[in-house]
């Protein structure tokens, strides 16, 4: 199909029904409208199976191209560097076809046609064998395609392009009629006139006519992917229970004779029997049809693609006429199953199913479209599988076994032993997930949770032979990989990272060993202060909250601040596992934990997993496991001591860490110098590696900088105006501009997207999709970011203002938003946000001792008649900036609370009794 669609997304109804008459493999558009923030997923419904392919119009409104090929037909984007609104798509068929769709501007100068040949000549001196086909809206009404002809000469050069390359014209009737005058504007012109037959004009969506062609090509034949899946609804678990009920003798029999390896087999194949014989196999079809697809439009349907057969073949009158009528009632269904569906069936979906929900709701657009290999040629699944496991394996670390370091010897007081019990093994057991994946044993949690009774005796035996003897499982140490897409071109491997899914068994006795492993480094104060990652009170926002209240006490005293920000290169999978026990011992974790740990890293192997493909398996040499439960607790551990020898601030979140300190005069810039040589030198020691060219420079200061060039050896850092640092940008004058723009830019995006999307849904569905999707952008740490500008805090509240237009679809001046707002029982952001920061400050107050006792001071004096028990001492600044950060704000509103509130220790309640107080107070 091929038209100049003017404006693609109201019209996208008209073109889903036309590609569902002609099953269509492509779909040529111009004049697409589209612009970046609309995503290739909410173009096509995802049965139509496309590829799509686009150029936008950058700066201003209109223009536009879409070329959509089915998934079925092997294609890849060609990169064509040119100022045309264009793009190239190949076909790695038989033959050989390069596609293209271009439009050209009514004004477009002759400039069009020396950028045109630049492309034509580069592809056919790319691609010598292949055959270009180009569709496209030229605006060209003056050129008689039959005799070649043109009343002016830019027309006639653009023909005599089209003989250079040997290009014919294949559509030959006007594609647009006006009451004055008729015009070929829309040209199909290929190298090889007989791959293009039955050319048929059909009544247009918009002021041209849309044809429809066919294109003589051999492609593979379409196939629908079948699997089989276990329905856990229809279980008869009282059997299972009751088989592995009396199994029990059998497995207690020789259980000390037998290896850790062979006691796990026995019971996981007695599991996988029970669960082949009494949990039903479903055939489950491949259905990408939209959630509204119902008979009734199957049924109309299949008439519209009979009647138009018929159409095509007798060419009368009445014959499209039918087909017409029955296009309509088939647009009608469509429209009255979607109104049903957003309005009805959306809720029921919502309460008995909210992971479908949300998949309708945000439609993921993580998977790639197709791989390509660095010559731009697809590759097979089997291929892409094999190439990102090679890829994912290759920054394993060799470890330097010669270059040991030297265990230092340390005073606390040792780990006590670990034992496994019943009542544990039932307890971490209840608290799986539903939803957890199973690893390579085929055994998940949903399984375990319907027969934990009888499950949690055999794993608890299995435990504690486990620890006993520091063996483990060989199913326990298989990953199945999973490629999730990190940013850039969605077709190269480069840009996706690993998810492994292990052994939920696996997973239990982490739990139990990390609950009792953390609980001893805490309880012994081990674990560096300033490590806000994977702990327990500490957080991205805690973790800002300090690095800024530093920033900012040096901006009151008007002292420059210079920060590093160090990006280490794939750090959990680089940690060499001799180096890892060095410091376990050093921690003195109990020797039976780190020889189990140590077993538990050894011999690992991993494969990946892509479109039903598997790639052969291969070593883990190194790393802590992502994916398991000890593999981030690991993590904290090795990194643990990179902040000695170091004079300078050091915070970590895991693997992020910034180093700074107040500069007072070029010496602070060397003594920042030798503390960077310092973190390189601990790098090379623990065999870690930095990712120079992700490594930033940034300084903090009131006034004109200081400039200093900080460098890795000889290697200089980047020095940066603003970083992106744990979600929140920073800048050197530590202004929430950059940041507000950001997030608001993004929220926009989803509302828009939601606006498009979700029109014919509930307000419920609506202020849901809302809160979820688009407010939790705005609010991401919001407690540690204080716009105190009216500007900004007008630019947060407006994208919550046109959300409430859209919930309510009343868009009429003459409607209030705080009307709305009341309506709908949301308060302001700028509420939101006094609430978050309050409750941050709560959580320090009451949860996090360390944090309270460096952050916080106590009053100079209580006055029981004015204060309540929990006063803090206030924070004065002499800059705006600081008056107006988190804990001088917070500290602020905190000493105004009652004394029934402070007092609250619970984190939801106290967060609901304050909403209620502040929102009384601004009444």
């Amino acid at each position: 199909l091929f038209t100049n669609i003017r404006s693609f997304i109201p019209k996208r109804e008209d073109v889903h029904s036309l590609i569902d008459t002609c099953n269509a493999d492509f779909v040529f558009l111009t004049e697409t409208w589209l612009y970046p923030d609309i995503a290739d997923s909410e173009l096509f419904p995802p049965h139509f199976g496309f590829h799509v392919y686009r150029t936008d119009r950058v700066g201003k409104r209109g223009g536009g191209v879409l070329l959509a090929v089915n998934k079925r037909i092997p294609s890849r984007l060609i990169s064509v560097e040119t100022s045309l609104e264009i793009v190239w798509v190949c076909l790695t068929s038989k033959p050989s076809i390069i596609m293209g769709v271009c439009y050209r501007p009514p004004d477009s100068d002759r400039d069009f046609i020396t950028e045109l040949h630049k492309c034509l000549f580069q592809l056919t001196t790319l691609y010598p064998s292949a055959t270009l086909v180009l569709l496209g809206d030229f605006n060209f009404p003056d050129i008689d395609w039959t005799a070649l002809s043109s009343g002016s000469a830019f027309s006639d050069a653009f023909v005599d392009l089209c003989l250079d390359f040997n290009f014919s014209n294949v559509i030959t009737q006007p594609t647009r009629t006006t009451k004055n005058c008729s015009n070929v504007l829309d040209l199909c012109l290929t190298q090889e006139p007989d791959l293009i037959s039955n050319v048929t004009y059909l009544p247009g969506i918009s002021d041209h006519l849309v044809i429809e062609l066919t294109l003589s090509l051999t492609t593979p034949h379409k196939s629908r992917y079948t699997k089989f899946i276990r329905t856990y609804a229809s279980a008869d678990y009282s059997f299972i229970n009751s088989n592995l009920d009396h199994f029990c003798d059998t497995f207690s029999h020789g259980f000390e004779e037998r290896s850790v390896n062979a006691n796990w087999t026995l019971f996981k194949d007695k599991l996988i029997q029970l669960i082949e014989s009494f949990i039903p196999l479903t055939r489950v079809i491949s259905d990408n049809n939209n959630p509204w697809y119902n008979k009734t439009i199957h049924k109309h349907s299949n008439k519209k693609k009979r009647l138009y057969r018929q159409a095509k073949c007798c060419d009368t009158l009445e014959a499209w006429n039918k087909y017409h009528d029955c296009a309509t009632g088939y647009k009608t269904a469509i429209n009255e199953a979607k109104i049903k569906f957003y309005t009805r069936d959306l809720s029921n979906i919502l309460v008995n199913k909210p992971k479908k929900f949300w998949k309708i709701i945000n439609p993921s657009t993580s998977s790639p479209l197709q791989f390509t290999d660095n010559s731009g040629h697809n590759l097979s699944d089997h291929q892409s599988a094999l190439s990102l496991n090679n890829l994912f394996s290759s920054v394993f670390t060799q470890e330097n076994l010669r270059n040991i370091p030297v265990p230092r010897q340390s005073l606390h007081t040792p780990m006590g032993p670990i034992t496994f019990d019943y009542v544990g093994v039932l307890k971490a057991i209840e608290n799986l997930k539903l939803s957890s994946s199973s690893g390579d044993d085929q055994i998940n949690s949903e399984v375990l949770i319907n027969t934990k009774h009888t499950s949690a005796a055999f794993l608890c035996d299995i435990f504690s032979q486990s620890i006993k003897l520091s063996e483990i499982p060989s199913d326990w140490k298989t990953g199945n990989i999973t490629p999730v897409f990190k940013s850039g071109d969605r077709h190269l491997i480069t840009n996706y990272r690993p998810i492994s899914l292990t052994s939920v068994s696996s997973k239990l006795m982490e739990h139990v060993l990390y609950s009792n492993i953390i609980s001893y480094l805490e309880d012994n104060n081990l674990l560096f202060n300033h490590q806000y990652g994977f702990r327990k009170a500490y957080s991205c926002e805690t973790q800002l909250t300090v690095f800024l209240r530093d920033i900012h006490a040096c901006f009151n005293s008007n002292i420059q601040t210079d920060a590093i920000f160090l990006d280490f290169s794939k750090a959990f999978d680089r940690v060499p596992h001799q180096r890892l026990k060095i410091k376990l011992n050093e921690f003195k974790i109990h020797p039976a934990i780190v020889n189990w740990i140590s077993e538990f890293l050894t011999n690992r192997t991993q494969y990946t997993t892509f479109n039903n493909s598997k790639s052969p398996s291969c070593p883990v040499t190194s790393g802590v496991p992502q994916g398991s439960v000890l593999g981030p607790l690991l993590f904290l551990i090795y990194i643990n001591d990179i902040h000695e020898h170091i004079s300078s601030s050091v915070r970590l979140f895991a693997d992020d860490c910034v180093i700074y300190m107040p500069i007072l005069s070029l010496d602070d810039h060397h003594t920042l110098q030798t503390e960077i040589s310092q973190v390189i030198q601990w790098c090379n020691k623990w065999q870690m590696t930095l990712n120079f060219d992700k490594c930033k420079s940034l300084s903090f200061s009131r006034r004109a900088l200081q400039p200093f060039s900080y460098h890795f050896d000889a290697s200089p850092i980047t020095v940066c105006s603003s970083y992106k640092y744990l979600g929140i940008h920073l800048t050197s004058d530590l202004s929430w501009t950059s940041h507000i723009s950001n997030i608001v830019a993004n929220a926009n995006r989803t509302l828009g997207f939601l606006r498009r999307n979700l029109k014919p849904a509930t307000a419920e569905i609506k202020q849901l999709a809302y809160s979820t999707l688009v407010r939790s952008k705005l609010e991401f740490a919001s407690s540690v970011w204080c716009p105190w500008q009216s500007y900004l805090s007008n630019k947060l509240e407006s994208i919550q203002n046109r959300a409430l237009r859209f919930i309510f679809s009343d868009y009429s001046p003459f409607t209030s938003i705080s009307g709305l707002r009341e309506a709908a029982n949301l308060h302001t952001l700028s509420l939101r946000r006094r609430v978050s920061r309050l409750s941050l400050l709560h959580r320090i107050f009451h949860h996090n001792m360390p944090l309270r006792e460096s952050l916080l001071l106590p009053p100079w004096q209580i006055f029981p008649r004015f204060d309540h028990s929990c006063k803090l001492r206030p924070i004065f600044s002499s800059t705006t900036s600081y008056s107006n950060s988190t804990l001088p704000l917070a500290i602020n509103d905190w000493n105004i609370l009652p004394n029934d509130i402070v007092t609250i220790t619970d984190t939801h309640k106290f967060a609901a009794s304050v909403t209620t107080f502040i929102s009384a107070l601004t009444d």
